[in-house]
Order: C-alpha cells, then structure tokens, then sequence
C-alpha cells in the first residue's frame, strides 16, 4: 500500500487497546500511544458512554478532554522520517461503533487534491489526499479490513487476506463525515 506522505503512518496495521471497564475519559491523560522496544505501535482508544455526532466537526467532549495521538512518520517517500503535516488522530469506542477520528493540518490548504466522490474508485487511493487506516481484527498482521476518505468525502474500503490479495468489493455499512477548518480537514468515522 502506498499513502501520501503527511499520512503514512496511518496505513499501518495497528493494535487498539481499549480502556479498562468503567474508566471515564480522563483516565485517558495517560500516552495514547507507545512504541515497543521492537518498533510495534500500540494505540489506546477511549470507552465513550455517549455516541460521538458524525458531522465533520470536532466539537463533542472527547476533543478537548483528550490529547490526541500524532507524531506520526513517513513510508513513503522517505521512510521512517516525520510525518512532512501535523496529524492528530483520536479512537474511541462505544457500545456500538469504533470512532476514527482525523484532524488533517495543512500549511497549504488552498493545495489540498481531492476530486473524487465514487466509493471504491481508484482515484480515491491514488490521487487524492486521503487518509486511511485498517483493522487487523484477527491480530495476524496478515488479514484486515481497510478505510479510507478524501477530502470531499470519496471513500475506498475493502479486505486484505494474507497480506497481498485485496478484496474491494468488500462494503461494509459505516458512517463517515468530513469537514473544513482553517488549517486543514477533518474526517470522523463510526464504524459498527
């Protein structure tokens, strides 16, 4: 897989770890994220005990009261380098969804490439700027489910198995929406 720089990292398989039971958000003032001795990222996700409103903006409690993970690096194109814009990422989860959430900050807004609306569409992946992410649900890190969104709400989904064969006809039914700040753009994401 290949991402654009400023989101690279967020290609990779990664591990949420939830909240222990009954923790509020506070709790979460701990590092969202670690790195292992072996390079292995673990992220936490925060227990919610109220949806999240999927509108594009960034206004709901769990914003402000947790910090939100970045220092994010690059794959490509020059790998293990710092992420070339600032990201912030949040996870959180709730009964029914898992939250992705994305603040995308960019020194050129004016420059940001997002043309298209198709789901599933290649020119989501390979020409817009996107963001994207996969859960590794069986912790193989060879099989997942993989989502992404560009800046005027295209999206790609699709399964990956044994690392290599994608499946993009695989639609699964989640919900998602994007929207503009002065700096950048943001994508919130509930998935069932």
């Amino acid at each position: 897989m290949t991402c654009r720089p400023a989101y690279a990292l967020l290609c990779g398989v990664f591990l949420a770890v939830p909240a222990e039971a009954g923790q509020a958000p506070a709790a979460a003032r701990d590092p969202m994220m670690s790195r292992g001795a072996d390079g292995a990222v673990t992220l936490r996700a925060v227990q919610l005990t109220q949806p999240l409103r999927i509108d594009g903006r960034l206004d709901e409690a769990l914003y402000a009261d947790v910090p939100p993970i970045s220092d994010f690096i690059q794959i490509e194109p020059q790998e293990g380098s710092p992420a070339t814009e600032r990201t912030e990422l949040w996870l959180a989860f709730d009964d029914d969804n898992v939250y992705v959430v994305f603040r995308n900050f960019e020194t050129q807004p004016d420059r940001v490439v997002a043309k298209e609306m198709r789901r599933d569409h290649s020119t989501v992946w390979s020409g817009d700027d996107i963001v994207s992410f996969m859960f590794d649900t069986f912790h193989d890190l060879r099989n997942g489910v993989q989502f992404s969104i560009n800046a005027i709400g295209g999206r790609q989904d699709g399964q990956t198995t044994n690392e290599r064969q994608y499946n993009g006809d695989w639609n699964t039914i989640w919900d998602f929406a994007v929207g503009r700040f002065e700096g950048g753009w943001i994508v919130e994401t509930a998935i069932p």
